[in-house]
């Protein structure tokens, strides 16, 4: 499981630098700075989709956001148990 999590990660940081390469080529060099080296994943993502018919993007969107839920989802199922367990252990 811990493979499929770190694949979804890649697979939404390939989504990001993408988008990222996407804007500079759309003339829009102020929001890839921002959203490449400000930590700006979330308002990048967000920014995506508001543009999806306009750019012409959906298919890396749906990519995209499968990455996300899933990387949440796989999260939730494999390292979220373990760090509960650690602090219920840790904490008497």
């Amino acid at each position: 499981m811990l493979s499929a999590l770190l694949l979804c990660c890649v697979g939404s940081s390939i989504c990001t630098i993408a988008y990222v390469i996407q804007l500079l080529i759309k003339d829009r060099p102020g929001l890839a700075l921002f959203f490449f080296f400000c930590g700006g994943g979330l308002f990048a993502f967000v920014h995506g989709w508001t543009t999806v018919r306009d750019w012409n993007n959906q298919p890396m969107m749906i990519a995209w956001t499968l990455c996300l839920v899933g990387g949440a989802a796989l999260f939730l199922l494999t390292l979220a148990p373990l760090l509960l367990f650690f602090l219920l252990a840790f904490s008497r």
